[in-house]
């Protein structure tokens, strides 16, 4: 591996592993080697060499908000003692002076293992770096230096960590056996105005109940449309009154637990939501398209007391009413008796549950997070003062109705007397699709997760269509690309367009307004946070960390959700009392993030096994665990990666019994173990969760500390990835047969390989998402043939090869006419 190789690699790393001091200062993505720089802080008096090295690693493990800190202590040009030091080690400066004597008498002179360490502490002046790390830290002469790699680091940043290493020093000579921990420790109310919202809460009897938001514009606007469907369908607030009213009498009076909605119909499931809400019944939502086990599953951990479904989902809620032993009712809109709304209430919004919203859990098992009417309630008040909903906007319904993003579409237009705007049937995810409706639908806010909006905007500029009427873009879910924030910016003309994070637990909590000169080699903030929420970055102790630290995000807000239904442990572990104060509660997320320079928040990844995948919250756990249950299967280990455009994608990575091929790290699996892993993990957890690719090894590689080393092994896959096509020279040349060419293309475009006869879509976890990669790299080998071409017309990469040789044969006639 090259020297650019190597620096590029381990820049890599730290944009995805957050446990590191690399994360700390690693807002620069990799760009290629440049120089180094460095900067510089002053301290008062003198300090031994010992407390000098004990100052380092105290910032060390301060800024990359980890228990576990690795750190290279350079001597001089020749000796390098490694240090693995855990939180247990880090007592007292004089404690760690202890740890190093030792290390010293361990060690003889050997070279560290600069493969794992991230920060290198020199005691010489003038020592040079240690590759592959990006920053050293030195202690001399009164002073304090941090070099690092230019390409990599803000100078901001890196002034920053001097800054507070210099007062680690003065802390450390003045007090060696004061408790590390204690060291420069923020208090709570200091941590607590680092990031404020922008407007202070608001009242809660100023916050009206959802339902009761949407009666009162059924009452005085009623010819107002409130529902205007791609196919042509419009209701009238009048309307829509008729067709939830009988319906929430109807659930007034049988009960009062959580409703699931089995629904496939859009249309229906707003109509069963708003009822709800009307009703004061909380919703759980339930998607069709999943194993009627799970769904059962859901229904019995919520609560559900009742199934609403319609004609097109009877068969379902008949096996699903069976399993879950709930009643079940079908709603159907020609049995409409015109009941009325009830007029005139504006009830406060109170703590009775609104919805229940199942996210994957870091136990394996669904989580399902109970919001309430008053956080619902709060949340839908910002978003209308923040994007001036009211009448004449006009709100797009883009997120599936089993997502809880989708109740803040439907409320966010319905309780304030916009309009809703309902998508073509079963064409949610085709972005060509999507961008024609925004149009001709002349959509005022739309929300997507980064993932799909990289497509949108592809299609927008491949067929650019205006969108003057879209004033507000909202991109959530996951992780935007930093190179996307410009085209974004040029083809959503007109609007404004925000980044915004939170978990489901508090909704959203974070915004940062995109600005179409963002530089594509820097994180994209996720901003500050929104009315009803403070931030705070806490350790893995739960205490605050100092500015500009890597800590988990923790979320303070009087307005969280209830916490996770029939789930009181997880509930009293993840929502805490906010110290100091009344009413309020903070949230730890498990995401790890740090405040910039410019006083924004930079997320940095999970503490967890969880990630986001198209917006989709996966627990990696549980995908091995099922993984795990397959007879061939000895252990495995499932791994997010990150595209270079900026997708994430599961890699799976498994033992297999009997071993696999030997002598090679990693290679794919064969078709047959691919087709049945695929399988089992669809039947058991659904489409969306399928890892990309399956890749065998020998054995799962481990770090120094016996951890799986997810850094090597994301390496691992993107050298199978980036060699597939320097191995295929057949798919290369004037000369290559279409058939190699199209396999080529079609096996980066999904990430894995391919038979000639395989269905490339029915398997994929969003089959329109996977059309629209294998089209756009068809597109790039031969455009002359697929430009026009709907791939999933030809499904195969022998289907397709036969329309490319007839394409060929037909030009071929044209030109010897």
């Amino acid at each position: 591996m090259s020297e650019e190789q190597g620096v590029k690699s381990a820049l890599i790393t730290s944009e995805t592993d957050p446990y590191d001091i690399t994360s700390v200062v690693g807002d620069y993505l990799a760009n290629g080697p440049g120089r180094y720089r460095a900067e510089y802080a002053t301290f008062a008096g003198a300090i031994s060499q010992e407390l000098g090295v004990v100052a380092a690693v105290v910032t060390c493990a301060a800024f990359s908000g980890s228990s576990e800190v690795v750190v290279a202590v350079r001597e001089d040009a020749a000796r390098t003692i490694d240090l693995v030091l855990r939180r247990k080690d880090l007592e007292t400066p004089a404690n760690l002076v202890r740890r190093l004597a030792q290390a010293r008498a361990d060690v003889s002179g050997a070279g560290a293992r600069s493969g794992d360490v991230r920060c290198w502490i020199a005691l010489a002046p003038d020592l040079p770096l240690g590759e592959p790390a990006e920053i050293q830290l030195a202690v001399l002469d009164g002073q304090v230096r941090v070099d690092y790699a230019a390409h990599v680091y803000e100078s901001a940043t890196a002034r920053q960590i001097a800054v507070y290493l210099a007062a680690v020093v003065e802390a450390v000579s003045e007090s060696p056996d004061r408790p590390i921990a204690e060291i420069l420790r923020p208090s709570w109310e200091e941590a607590l105005t680092w990031l404020v919202p922008p407007e202070p809460d608001p009242a809660p009897d100023a916050l009206l109940r959802p339902g009761d938001a949407v009666a009162h514009w059924i009452t005085e606007t009623p010819t107002a449309v409130a529902v205007d469907a791609a196919d042509g369908a419009i209701l009238t607030y009048a309307e829509l009154g008729c067709a939830v009213g009988a319906l929430a009498q109807r659930l007034r009076l049988h009960g009062d637990g959580p409703v699931a909605v089995l629904t496939d119909d859009t249309l229906t499931a707003v109509v069963v939501m708003v009822a709800c809400q009307l009703a004061d019944r909380c919703q759980l939502v339930l998607d069709p398209a999943v194993a009627v086990d799970r769904n059962a599953a859901l229904v019995r951990g919520g609560g559900g007391c009742l199934i609403v479904h319609d004609a097109g989902t009877r068969d379902a809620a008949g096996l699903l009413a069976a399993r879950a032993e709930v009643p079940a009712w079908e709603h159907r809109a020609d049995r409409v008796d015109g009941s009325a709304v009830p007029p005139g209430r504006r009830r406060p919004a109170d703590e009775g549950a609104a919805y229940i919203a199942f996210t994957s859990g870091t136990t394996g098992r669904p989580k399902g997070v109970v919001q309430s009417r008053l956080g619902f309630a709060q949340f839908l008040a910002w978003q209308q003062q923040e994007l001036g909903l009211g009448p004449g906007s006009r709100v797009a319904m883009w997120s599936a109705p089993v997502f809880d993003a989708c109740y803040m579409e439907v409320f966010g237009a319905l309780a304030y007397g916009a309009t809703l705007c309902l998508p073509p049937v079963g064409r949610r995810r085709d972005p060509a699709v999507v961008a024609e409706w925004l149009s001709s639908s002349k959509v005022t806010f739309f929300q997507g997760v980064p993932s799909f909006v990289e497509h949108l905007v592809a299609a927008l500029e491949t067929y650019p269509r205006a969108l003057p009427h879209l004033a507000d873009v909202i991109v959530a879910g996951e992780v935007l690309p930093p190179a996307l924030c410009g085209r974004m910016r040029a083809v959503f003309a007109t609007a404004r367009v925000r980044n915004m994070f939170g978990p489901t637990e508090c909704v959203l909590a974070t915004s940062h307004r995109v600005v179409a000169d963002h530089p594509a080699h820097r994180r994209v903030p996720i901003g500050r946070p929104i009315t009803g929420r403070r931030i705070v970055l806490v350790d893995d102790e739960g205490r605050p960390v100092p500015r500009g630290a890597v800590g988990e995000i923790g979320v303070a807000s009087r307005f969280l959700s209830l916490g996770y239904v029939g789930d009181e442990a997880q509930t009293a572990a993840r929502y805490r009392p906010l110290p100091g104060s009344t009413g309020e509660s903070i949230y730890h997320t498990g995401d790890f993030g740090r405040i910039g320079p410019d006083g924004e928040l930079r997320y940095l990844g999970r503490r967890d096994a969880q990630v986001k995948v198209r917006g989709i919250r996966i627990n990696l756990d549980e995908v091995e665990a099922v993984l795990s249950r397959s007879h061939d299967v000895r252990r495995c280990k499932v791994v997010d990666v990150r595209l270079p455009a900026g997708h994430v994608q599961l890699v799976a990575f498994v033992e297999t019994d009997p071993p696999g091929p030997q002598g090679v790290p990693a290679a794919p699996a064969d078709a047959r173990s691919t087709a049945t892993w695929r399988r089992t993990l669809a039947e058991a957890l659904g489409p969306r969760v399928v890892p990309a690719r399956f890749l065998v090894v020998p054995r799962l590689p481990q770090t120094v500390t016996g951890k799986p080393d997810v850094r090597r092994m994301r390496q691992w896959d993107e050298q199978i990835r980036t060699s597939r096509g320097r191995d295929t020279p057949a798919a290369r040349g004037p000369d290559a047969e279409p058939i190699d060419v199209i396999r080529h293309a079609v096996q980066e475009a999904l990430g894995h390989a391919v038979a000639d006869h395989d269905d490339l879509f029915s398997g994929a976890a969003d089959p329109v998402l996977a059309a629209l990669r294998v089209k756009k790299a068809l597109q790039r080998v031969m455009p002359e043939v697929f430009t026009s071409v709907d791939v999933r017309g030809h499904r195969s990469v022998g289907a397709l090869a036969g329309l490319a040789t007839a394409s060929r044969r037909g030009t071929e006639r044209s030109v010897n006419g």
